[in-house]
């Protein structure tokens, strides 16, 4: 039977930090390769506030990070040649090529593997590209407590958040080439996770909580990792 809880134990504020994968559970690819994990940072503080002993809601702000990596990119790498795309010279024989521009920097032209094909070898190299998307997140959530005895509570929690983002890193083989031109300012997802908890002193918590989160919209045209793994863990006191 559901009851309710005094106010003296309804509200709470828990500082965490913690680690997260970035996945790429659909297969998707960056310029004909595959997109690869990227494992990142997470920190963060929420307030929660009981409804009663079974449900409660809470909110905050996450520093969360979400990245991939695409090896052996073909690109070039020429200032002076602006009409790269459309110069015959750098063909091995006449083909319409569409080669989009990724990055803001206009030193740099990346090419699928296909478009590679048509070019001469001498004029491409090849790399590995790192890309990290970090945001401000503001999660909305609710959780639902499954079990709680003695020191130790288990709740199961899920929602919703929305991002704005604050950095956006470009690497080729570990040197920063600036950021990419077709990340969203905002981004919205949603959330699953599981808190276990321990009571260390009468109102002070540990907790680990294992989750997982998914972006909606990180890029416009462009395909990127949207599945995250997360292992967050950190301290809860009521008051």
């Amino acid at each position: 039977e559901t009851t309710t809880v005094s106010n003296a134990e309804k509200w709470s504020l828990e500082v965490f930090a913690g680690v997260a994968n970035s996945e790429n559970i659909s297969k998707d690819k960056t310029l004909g390769n595959a997109n690869q994990s990227k494992q990142t940072n997470t920190y963060g503080v929420k307030t929660n506030y009981k409804l009663n002993k079974k449900w409660a809601v809470s909110s905050g702000l996450k520093i969360n990070e979400l990245g991939q990596s695409v090896a052996n990119v073909s690109y070039y790498n020429n200032p002076k040649v602006s009409s790269f795309p459309t110069t015959s010279d750098y063909l091995n024989h006449s083909v319409a090529v569409t080669i989009p521009q990724i990055t803001n920097n206009s030193s740099y032209v990346f090419v699928s593997n296909n478009t590679a094909n048509s070019l001469k070898s001498e004029n491409l190299s090849t790399g590995n590209i790192d890309q990290s998307l970090r945001y401000i997140e503001m999660p909305l959530e609710v959780s639902y407590a499954l079990f709680n005895k003695n020191k130790t509570s288990i709740s199961l929690n899920t929602g919703g958040f929305v991002g704005k983002l604050i950095s956006n890193r470009v690497s080729l083989d570990g040197n920063s080439i600036g950021s990419n031109l077709e990340a969203n300012d905002f981004v919205y997802g949603s959330l699953l996770s599981s808190t276990l908890q321990y009571r260390l002193y009468k109102k002070t918590h540990v907790f680990v909580e294992p989750g997982m989160n998914y972006y909606i919209n990180p890029l416009n045209n462009q395909s990127f990792n949207q599945f995250q793994w997360a292992f967050n863990f950190g301290l809860n006191v009521s008051f």
